[in-house]
């Protein structure tokens, strides 16, 4: 759950 909206919140952040 926590995953989806830190996926949300931060796109870049996961893509580096």
């Amino acid at each position: 759950m926590l995953s989806l909206i830190f996926y949300l919140r931060f796109p870049s952040y996961i893509r580096e």
